[in-house]
């Protein structure tokens, strides 16, 4: 629900046209016309808007509140893949502030080249301060190993497999989830991370 929320904002509304027929039934003459999908009004637009940053900002803060506790809890392998999840949505979410930042941020300099602001330096923030703290928090609580050998003393699914354990509490989904994960690291990962870099070298070069 997160996700999605901030999905949602970044998004321009639009009438469908079944919504559009649907207001129109609201009027008192309503007509029969061919609706097209077109944009809401730019004020029923910040209205929805706003209403959706207050939820926003309600979600983040049950979801920060409740990583918060369960990582606070005995630790255990079965709470491993709730605190993976969400804050693999966490990170989502904090790229998908970088994406808007950017936008704002060029906005900005189009108007003001001598605004002072620096699209590098703004997307370096969020990686080294959120996103930097979530995934190094996570580390140490589960004493991820970081070299590719494997360790006895950390527990890294991601890195080392899982199995079905009824009195820890792993489930057959728990497991999916951890092999599918480590499919797409394998098949996607190294590509991906290249392409990744190189677009980012490109973009503010």
């Amino acid at each position: 629900m997160l996700y999605a929320t901030y999905y949602f904002m970044s998004r321009i509304i639009t009438y469908t046209k079944d919504s559009a027929e649907k207001v129109v039934e609201g009027l008192r003459r309503p007509h029969k016309l061919n609706f097209a999908q077109t944009l809401t009004s730019t004020l029923l637009n910040l209205q929805i808007k706003q209403a959706m940053q207050g939820l926003l900002t309600s979600t983040a803060k049950s979801v920060l509140i409740d990583l918060e506790r369960i990582m606070s809890s005995p630790k255990t392998k079965a709470a491993w893949t709730d605190i993976f999840c969400t804050i693999l949505v966490l990170c989502m979410c904090i790229e998908a502030v970088q994406v808007a930042s950017d936008g704002h941020a060029m906005a900005r300099l189009r108007k003001d080249p001598k605004c002072g602001l620096s699209r590098v330096v703004i997307c370096r923030m969020l990686d080294e301060k959120p996103f930097k703290i979530l995934t190094e928090v996570f580390h140490i609580l589960y004493k991820t190993p970081k070299s590719k050998r494997k360790s006895r003393v950390g527990f890294n699914p991601i890195l080392n497999g899982l199995a079905v354990d009824q009195e820890e509490g792993v489930t057959p989904q728990m497991v999916k989830l951890v092999n599918d994960v480590r499919q797409i690291i394998k098949d996607y990962g190294k590509d991906v991370s290249r392409q990744v870099r190189r677009s980012y070298a490109n973009k503010f070069r």
